[in-house]
């Protein structure tokens, strides 16, 4: 009675670097409880879904973003191509790399400014 064996789908999936953000960004299934305006495509790709970094863009965009007309702007924008930007980083393990530095960084630097005020 041991383990049960991983589905090969599974394991091809975790070989090429998918996490289980980018499979359901992938296959456009949302996690329960989320409105679709709400998701963080490229984020989650990089940290998990409900990462304290994501949780950390999520609430710079709905306090800041959301109140100034360039914010909106980019929050259609992103909307409208962060998906597809996030199919392409789940499938290059480098890219999502340097994506995640570059985020962590403004992450960072948000938290310091946050401090300040």
């Amino acid at each position: 009675m041991g383990r049960k064996p991983k589905k090969l789908n599974t394991i091809l999936k975790r070989s090429m670097g998918l996490t289980p953000a980018a499979e359901r960004l992938m296959s456009g299934k949302k996690k329960p409880g989320r409105k679709k305006k709400d998701e963080c495509f490229i984020s989650s790709v990089c940290f998990g879904y409900d990462s304290l970094e994501t949780n950390t863009l999520r609430i710079w965009r709905d306090s800041f973003l959301k109140k100034t007309i360039w914010g909106i702007k980019f929050i259609k924008w992103y909307y409208k191509n962060g998906h597809s930007i996030s199919v392409f980083l789940s499938k290059k393990k480098i890219l999502r790399l340097a994506t995640k530095i570059i985020l962590l960084g403004f992450i960072k630097l948000l938290m310091v400014i946050n401090k300040k005020i």
